[in-house]
Formats: structure tokens, C-alpha cells, sequence
């Protein structure tokens, strides 16, 4: 089951997708920066799984990952996918539960998730190109909104950080 259907006539849709691929990052190494980023989310928030994604076309790609097996995803699969489309954090504190989730392929197969937090990364074209995000295999009482604050800075960094990738590689 689809989380939900990307229209081709959503506006902003071709010049995200544009940024994403002049980025360069799809399918490159990972980069020590970026996995430092996941470990911090991971622990600042006691979760096993956390991730940075690029969402193109037709996949969630992780450029870098803790406790996730997976390199990519459909999109149609994503929270991420999304997440972007918010602008703002995702908060789902129990996808089995939440009708948009429940028939996830990564709620209800491996890795199982049932907590699920995101914040866009966006650029300098405002492009919203992913998210980082934190995962769980519980569900989670509570996400408040220091939670979501500490979420955004970090995922703030995480736009630093790929900012200035971007710079180095000349994208």
C-alpha cells in the first residue's frame, strides 16, 4: 500500500527534483559528517534507527544511516517523501496506529517501524531535498516540543553540512 500518490503536476516538484540531482550525493559515499549527524540524532533521542535521505524520483535514498539495513526505499514507501512535503517536522508516534502509516511496507515488514520523526532538510533554493529523521521499533508516549526544536537544529546542521559539500564538489 502506497502512503500516498506524487502528482505530476505538483509545482514545485521538477526544480526539487532538479536540485536534488545537481547535487551530486545520490548514490555516492557516505560522508563522515553527515554519519556523525545520524549518530548524534540517534543518541540525543535514544532511538535505533536514524537516517539522513535525499527523496527523488521514485526512491528515498539514505546518504547516511544508523540501524537501518536498507540503502533505499520506494518512495511511495517513505516517511520522508512526506516529510518534505510538511516543511515542518513529521511526528508519528505510533505508525501502526495512524491510518496514513499502518499499511507501510517498512511498518509492517522490516525494520519495523513505529516511531517515526522527520524534519526537511532544505537548501539555499528552498528546495526540500530530504529529511533526517529518527526511528523506532516502539511505539513513543511523547515527542513535545523541545523534541521537535532539537529535531529542526539538527536537521538544520544536516543543510550545513550538505551546503558545504555542495561547495566543495562545485554542484
Amino acid at each position: 500500500m502506497a502512503l500516498y500518490e506524487v502528482s505530476p503536476l505538483m509545482r514545485e516538484e521538477p526544480a526539487r527534483l532538479a536540485v536534488v540531482r545537481g547535487l551530486g550525493l545520490l548514490d555516492t559515499a557516505s560522508e563522515k559528517r553527515l554519519d556523525r549527524l545520524v549518530e548524534l540524532a540517534s543518541f540525543v533521542f535514544e532511538t535505533p534507527m536514524a537516517a539522513i535521505s535525499l527523496v527523488d524520483e521514485h526512491r528515498l535514498w539514505f546518504k547516511a544511516r544508523v540501524g537501518l539495513h536498507v540503502s533505499e526505499v520506494p518512495r511511495t514507501d517513505a516517511f520522508c517523501a512526506m516529510t518534505i512535503q510538511s516543511r515542518g517536522p513529521l511526528i508519528v508516534l505510533d505508525a501502526a496506529s495512524d491510518r496514513r502509516f499502518a499499511g507501510s511496507a517498512m511498518v509492517v515488514r522490516p525494520p519495523g517501524i513505529r516511531f517515526y520523526a522527520g524534519a526537511p532538510i532544505v537548501t539555499r533554493e528552498g528546495a526540500a531535498i530530504g529529511s533526517l529523521c529518527i526511528l523506532g521499533d516502539r511505539p513513543r508516549p511523547h515527542f513535545g516540543n523541545e523534541d521537535a526544536r532539537i529535531l529542526l537544529e539538527i536537521a538544520a546542521m544536516a543543510t550545513d553540512q550538505i551546503e558545504l559539500i555542495r561547495r566543495r564538489t562545485g554542484a
